[in-house]
């Protein structure tokens, strides 16, 4: 039985690295990856938060990036498909593709990032935390569930999940694109990115479940 996972993960390995050390209050959300080289896929997402035009400077300088593109600028977002190069130490396409995963949610924020996959059995997430520790990526997993427990019911709630969803959305959480940040939510509530983001999903999740 597939099962959903959710975790976030980080190393200076990665795509970026240099850019975020340059703009750090970026954000990114994840739209798609492609690739004709498994090496150096393409990636498309918005990014937002941050200076845009200092955004677009780093990225120019960043031996991780082979080249990018702005495709579509908004007030507060800009969608960009960059390249990734062949210098990019760490590369997580090629193992999504053997493991089997489907990119659900995805993105980077906080020095973090984060992502929502689904995966054929449990077996496939160990091999996905295997290939982080043999990569030295430091990885938190923060929910795993079946299509069977996501199709229980009658639980309402919780106080704390009314809360954080309702600070989502006065905040732009939930609007397309993006406007507020899992940190917004996080320092009005007054808890950690992690915890904000764990009753986001909780609530999300259970609402799916009492209506559909």
């Amino acid at each position: 039985m597939s099962i959903i996972s959710e975790f976030r993960f980080q190393s200076p390995g990665y795509v970026l690295s240099d850019t975020f050390q340059e703009v750090p209050n970026i954000c990114l959300d994840f739209v798609q990856e492609l690739a004709l080289d498994p090496q150096q896929p393409y990636l498309w997402f918005w990014a937002y938060g941050g200076d845009t035009a200092s955004f677009e400077e780093a990225m120019a300088d960043d031996r991780t990036v082979a080249e990018f593109i702005p495709y579509t600028r908004t007030e507060t977002h800009t969608l960009y498909r960059i390249h990734v190069s062949e210098e990019t130490e760490i590369v997580n396409y090629p193992m999504w593709v053997e493991v089997g995963a489907e990119l659900i949610d995805g993105g980077y924020e906080e020095g973090w990032w984060y992502c929502t996959v689904r995966l054929p059995n449990r077996d496939a997430l160990n091999q996905v935390e295997e290939w982080f520790r043999h990569h030295e990526v430091r990885f938190e997993l923060s929910g795993i569930y079946t299509s069977d427990s996501r199709n229980q019911t009658g639980s309402e709630l919780s106080e704390e999940q009314q809360e954080a969803l309702r600070v989502a959305i006065e905040n732009g959480y939930f609007d397309v694109p993006r406007n507020g940040t899992l940190g917004d939510i996080a320092n009005e509530l007054g808890i950690s990115t992690q915890a904000a983001s764990e009753r986001l999903r909780r609530g999300h999740r259970q609402l799916v479940e009492q209506y559909l």
